[in-house]
């Protein structure tokens, strides 16, 4: 396969049953669980305090919320693509990238309500994974993708 047939199918992958794209993460917005749906109404969200220009499913200043599935699909496909991407630095583009963030904004909103300190950890893994990535430095990528993979599975344990 490809590698942009890889990087569409794991996109795709992490994209599935989420149906909405939230805002970006920003460890300074503050989080308003009042305005979530109850469970199993459908993807509701949460106020952020800056603005979302766009994004399906939600209105500005807020980040989708949405069922536990899918935040289990996202973290698995989200961590698959983020390892096979730290597998091949020098050919790391901007899309790429972009990518990696479309998929953690499917599903960051859930993830933030549920548990802010595993949100800050996985945007701090995110966050050196991009430096890493725009500097080509595969060996960092490859550890921020670890990192993020560590903050998955403590995430997933704690909210089955």
């Amino acid at each position: 396969m490809s590698s942009r047939a890889t990087r569409l199918t794991l996109t795709a992958l992490c994209l599935t049953g989420l149906g909405v794209l939230g805002a970006c993460g920003d460890d300074a917005r503050t989080t308003t669980p009042s305005t979530a749906a109850p469970t199993g109404t459908g993807p509701a969200t949460v106020a952020t305090g800056e603005p979302n220009p766009g994004s399906a499913g939600t209105t500005p200043g807020t980040y989708a919320i949405v069922p536990d599935a899918a935040v289990t699909t996202g973290f698995r496909g989200l961590s698959t693509l983020l390892t096979t991407t730290a597998a091949r630095p020098a050919t790391v583009t901007q899309a790429d990238l972009d990518l990696v963030e479309q998929a953690w904004h499917a599903f960051e909103g859930t993830v933030k309500r549920n548990d802010a300190d595993l949100y800050l950890r996985a945007e701090e893994a995110l966050d050196a994974f991009f430096a890493a990535g725009k500097a080509k430095d595969g060996a960092t990528m490859t550890t921020a993708a670890g990192d993020f993979a560590k903050v998955a599975d403590a995430y997933l344990a704690a909210h089955p």
